[in-house]
């Protein structure tokens, strides 16, 4: 079964829990949050991401390209 892309995601109810697949267009960090958008091509608009640091394990970075899945709750920014 395919996932949903972020079209169909984007489209649900607020407060509503899902689950997105992209890629990073643009990855940025302040203090201890990062904040990504991703993308799957399925619309021109990405999906932010809100990140906290302690999710990224060890060295690791985030990076354009780079693929994610995330789960957590819609919410408007």
């Amino acid at each position: 079964m395919l996932k949903p892309t972020l079209k169909n995601v984007i489209n649900r109810p607020l407060d509503s829990f899902a689950c997105a697949n992209g890629w990073i267009k643009k990855v940025r960090k302040q203090k201890k949050i990062w904040f990504a958008e991703i993308s799957d091509g399925s619309m021109a608009d990405s999906l932010q991401v809100v990140i906290p640091s302690e999710l990224i394990s060890g060295s690791d970075t985030l990076s354009l390209g780079t693929s994610l899945e995330v789960n957590g709750k819609i919410v408007k920014s």
